[in-house]
């Protein structure tokens, strides 16, 4: 059983690397609609705090109906193909820059990535430790997976 001087050197040391990771994806940060993923999952996002709905609103124009069925529909709109955890968990992001008028909605909403990269690493830091690695060695694999993996243009 670890004690509590162990539990909190890991806690010291995992929240120095979480502010390490969180200011290198801040310094990548583009802001920019990369990819229609992200535009559609800000469109549920936002679907889903105005109307209560996963439908696309803004994005309708970019993904048509694929069939006779889904295009005469008495409501048109198509859902967004997205995670329903993410699009909740994501809300309440919106609904505060919503209150806040000089901060862009659609900038706070994609700040959930990274928001999910401080959930992700204490669980990968945590599995390495339990492999058995050493304190050092699972800080380092931890931060060779934040920094130098796909991790980064995710958290864009």
């Amino acid at each position: 059983m670890p004690s509590a001087q162990s539990k909190q050197s890991h806690a010291v040391l995992l929240t120095l690397v979480l502010v390490l990771c969180s200011s290198l994806y801040l310094l990548v940060y583009s802001g920019f609609t990369e990819t229609t993923d992200t535009r559609f999952m800000f469109d549920a996002v936002e679907s889903f705090v105005r109307h209560g709905d996963f439908l696309q609103d803004t994005t309708a124009g970019e993904r048509m109906a694929w069939s006779y069925e889904e295009a005469s529909s008495a409501y048109p709109l198509l859902p967004v193909d997205a995670e329903p955890l993410q699009i909740l968990l994501a809300s309440p992001l919106y609904w505060i820059a919503q209150q806040l008028p000089t901060i862009g909605m659609v900038h706070v909403v994609w700040l959930f990535n990274i928001m999910v990269m401080w959930v992700v690493l204490p669980i990968f830091y945590g599995y390495i430790l339990n492999l058995g690695y050493d304190t050092g060695v699972a800080i380092v694999v931890t931060v060779v997976y934040a920094t130098a993996t796909s991790i980064v243009p995710y958290t864009k």
